[in-house]
């Protein structure tokens, strides 16, 4: 599913959540200047990998959270949640 295709809502992502998002999500452009990280299976398993399960565990309640962000990685421009259809 594209992400045209989900509902999101714009909510506060905690600053953790935000650290690994920048450093691992699954980045892509939605703009000129913009792109958008997210989890996915291959981002939780690089996590896994790297930092072990207990990160991973830590993240589950929140592996439906997005940023978007410039295209420096120096400004979150917006963040949230997709949600469940």
């Amino acid at each position: 599913m594209s992400n045209n295709d989900l509902s999101y809502q714009v909510q506060d992502v905690p600053t953790f959540i935000q650290d690994i998002l920048m450093k691992y999500g699954e980045k892509t452009p939605i703009g000129s200047e913009e792109f958008i990280r997210s989890f996915s299976r291959n981002v939780l398993q690089k996590v896994s990998d790297e930092h072990g399960f207990n990160v991973v565990s830590k993240i589950k309640d929140h592996a439906n959270s997005y940023i978007v962000h410039s295209n420096d990685g120096k400004v979150i421009i917006t963040m949230g949640i997709y949600l469940s259809h």
